[in-house]
């Protein structure tokens, strides 16, 4: 190989770091802040990057994993000084977390009445709102922009997918019970 040229594997054959090594400050990689590596890959990778989840309690995970994907973003921002402002952002976003999850379980709760889907709407709105800020930070990365600004957006259309499967199984079973009635009084 010659001296100029770029070995895949980490370094140049003249001894320099080449484009695909280490980075030298030790920031986190994008494997690190998607959390396909670290100490929540195992626990999290899957449901992040399997796309939309699927059921109730996938959800539920996925958003867990939101917390983790916030807390990575936050740590990851300290390696461009800006601690401060990404504290008070991950706080915000971590809250919104927090409400939209409430607003989900309150509104799947049959003994709560305070929620309802308009209610929730407002909630994953904000959490799209929120993640905005976040992706804004990796703005000169669009693989990282792109993917924090989907994040909201897997949970926004996990839960209408799987309430609008729930409702039409709900319709079929009162238009089968409906017929099974007819049929009784024929």
């Amino acid at each position: 190989m010659e001296d100029n040229q770029i070995d895949v594997g980490g370094s140049r054959s003249d001894g320099r770091m080449s484009f695909y090594s280490d980075d030298p400050l030790d920031r986190p990689s994008h494997d690190d802040l998607q959390l396909k590596t670290g100490v929540n890959a195992e626990r999290f990778e899957e449901i992040l990057h399997g796309g939309i989840p699927t059921s109730w309690d996938d959800l539920f995970l996925f958003m867990e994993a939101l917390d983790f994907v916030v807390d990575e973003w936050r740590n990851s921002m300290t390696f461009y000084n800006l601690g401060e402002e990404a504290e008070e952002c991950s706080s915000l976003v971590l809250a919104q977390n927090a409400a939209t999850r409430w607003a989900i379980y309150a509104f799947l709760d049959p003994e709560f009445d305070d929620i309802d889907f308009v209610e929730v709407m407002k909630e994953l709105n904000g959490l799209k709102q929120c993640y905005v800020d976040i992706a804004k930070s990796y703005a000169r990365d669009p693989i990282l922009s792109h993917w924090y600004l989907n994040l909201p957006l897997h949970v926004s259309g996990a839960f209408k997918a799987i309430r609008q499967r729930e409702r039409i199984e709900k319709m079929k079973e009162d238009i089968y019970n409906a017929e099974a009635r007819g049929a009784l009084f024929k």
